[in-house]
C-alpha cells in the first residue's frame, strides 16, 4: 500500500483504489492517441485538485498496471492487508453477537491481553462476492483514528470458524476484521424506546447527532464518503461514546465536486438524488443513467437519523415493513421535504433544514452544521453514559 502523495500519473507500476477523477486522468495520460494538448489540459486539472483531502490518510493500492484491478489482484491485496495465521490463534471466540448481510459478528477475547473485541467474519457463502466490502473496510479503518469512528485492531484471511464442524470448508478462506467491542447500536436503543413508548430528550438527541457529525466530518475531510449511514451503523458504548461503523460501501473522493453513480445505501436513509436514479428508470425517463450524486448524500442520511432520534423511527417505516422500497424512493423524491412528527425548537429545525434540503448544493456540510449554536444545549458525554448503561441493563433483562 502507498499513499496519495505518490504521483497519480505514475502508470509504470499501476495504481488502484483511486478516486474516479484520477482514474479518468490516468486513462487519458496513458493513451498515446490522445492529442498532447488534451493530455496537458487533463494533467493541469489534476494538479489543481485541492490537497486538503489528499493527505497520507487516504490510502490506495499499488500494483496491477491499470487504474482498475482484476478480481484476482484484489484478492491478493486482501491477503496482503491481512495478518498471518487465523484469528483463533490470537483470540478466544466466545459466542455470536450479531448477524449482517454478508456475515456474522462474534464476541472474542484477546489471548494475550484479555481485552474483549468484536470479531467480524464474512460468511463462506459470500467469500467470493463480498470480499471487496471487507477490503474497503479494512483499508478505511486501518488509516482512521478518531473518537467517533470505530477502531480496527487487525484483519485476517483464513478458514471460517465453521470449518471446525464442517470439514468441507477447511480449504475455504474468508476475511475477518477485529474491531473494538461496542455495547449496542443506536437502532437497538431506538427499538427498545419504541417498545417502551418512550423517546429521547432533545439534549440527548443533539449530543448523538453532534458526535455523528464530528465523525463524518473527519471522514469527509479525508476524502471518504460513507454511503450507508443509518442508525444500525452508529454504535454506542457504556461510557457514552458514539461511533460511526460499517465502511463496506465507502468510497473515496478527491474533491467535493466528485460525482458518483449507481444505487448505494439503505432505502429509508437514501438521499433524493440517489433515489431519483431508480425512480427515473421506472418512469422511462431518458438520461437517468447519467444522474449523479456527491458526498452530500451522507448529510441527508444524518438528517434522517436525526428524525429517527426524534420520532423513534425513520420516515416511511410503514412502507418499509411492506417491502415497498420503490414507493419509498418515489416519496423521497417527489413529496415535500421530510420533517419530524414531533414538535421541535427553532434551533433543532434549523439543522434539520440544513441537512434535509432536497437540493444537495444547498445542503450544508458537517463543519457548517456543527457551528449552529443549538449544539450549545447538547447533553455532555457523562450525561449520556448513564442513559446508555440503563439501556444495556434493560436489554440484558429482556434477554433473560
Amino acid at each position: 500500500m502507498v499513499h496519495c502523495k505518490n504521483d497519480p500519473t505514475d502508470a509504470e507500476n499501476g495504481l488502484a483504489g483511486l478516486p474516479d477523477e484520477w482514474k479518468y486522468a490516468l486513462r487519458i495520460l496513458e493513451d498515446d492517441t490522445v492529442p498532447e494538448a488534451k493530455r496537458t489540459s487533463v494533467f493541469k486539472k489534476l494538479k489543481k485538485i485541492p490537497t486538503a483531502t489528499l493527505k497520507k490518510e487516504m490510502v490506495i493500492f499499488k500494483g496491477g498496471g491499470k487504474a482498475e484491478l482484476a478480481k484476482e489482484e484484489l484478492f491478493r491485496f486482501l491477503k496482503d492487508c491481512s495478518k498471518q495465521g487465523s484469528p483463533e490463534d490470537f483470540y478466544d471466540v466466545i459466542h455470536k453477537i450479531g448477524h449482517g448481510t454478508y456475515g456474522d459478528v462474534y464476541l472474542a477475547k484477546d489471548k494475550s491481553s484479555n481485552v474483549e473485541v468484536a470479531l467480524k467474519q464474512c460468511s463462506p457463502v459470500h467469500a467470493k462476492t463480498a470480499y471487496n466490502f471487507y477490503l474497503t473496510e479494512m483499508v478505511v479503518l486501518s488509516v482512521l483514528s478518531h473518537a467517533n469512528i470505530v477502531k480496527s485492531f487487525a484483519c485476517y484471511y483464513a478458514a471460517p470458524l465453521e470449518a471446525k464442524t464442517k470439514p468441507k470448508l477447511k480449504d475455504v478462506q474468508v476475511p475477518f476484521l477485529i474491531m473494538e467491542l461496542m455495547d449496542g447500536s443506536l437502532a437497538e436503543v431506538l427499538d427498545f424506546l419504541d417498545d417502551e413508548g418512550s423517546y429521547l430528550e432533545a439534549n440527548i438527541v443533539l449530543f448523538v447527532i453532534r458526535e455523528i457529525l464530528a465523525g463524518v466530518s473527519f471522514l469527509h475531510k479525508r476524502g471518504i464518503f460513507h454511503r450507508d449511514l443509518k442508525s444500525d451503523n452508529v454504535l454506542l458504548g457504556s461510557n457514552g461514546s458514539v461511533k460511526v461503523a460499517d465502511f463496506g460501501l465507502a468510497a473515496r473522493f478527491a474533491c467535493p465536486e466528485n460525482e458518483f453513480h449507481g444505487l448505494t445505501g439503505t432505502t429509508l436513509w437514501m438521499a433524493p438524488e440517489i433515489c431519483r436514479i431508480e425512480t427515473d428508470v421506472e418512469n422511462g425517463e431518458s438520461g437517468s443513467h447519467l444522474l449523479t450524486y456527491t458526498y452530500k448524500a451522507d448529510i441527508w442520511s444524518i438528517g434522517i437519523i436525526l428524525i429517527e432520534l426524534l420520532d423513534g423511527k425513520p420516515p416511511y417505516m410503514d412502507l418499509w415493513e411492506k417491502d415497498e422500497k420503490l414507493e419509498i424512493k418515489r416519496k423521497i423524491v417527489h413529496e415535500p421535504a421530510i420533517r419530524p412528527e414531533r414538535k421541535v425548537s427553532k434551533g433543532m429545525n434549523s439543522i434539520i433544514e440544513a441537512m434535509l434540503n432536497k437540493d444537495p448544493s444547498k445542503r450544508l456540510d458537517c463543519v457548517e452544521i456543527l457551528k449552529n449554536p443549538v449544539f450549545n444545549s447538547a447533553a455532555k458525554r457523562e450525561q449520556f453514559a448513564p442513559f446508555v448503561q440503563s439501556m444495556i441493563e434493560s436489554f440484558n433483562l429482556n434477554e433473560k
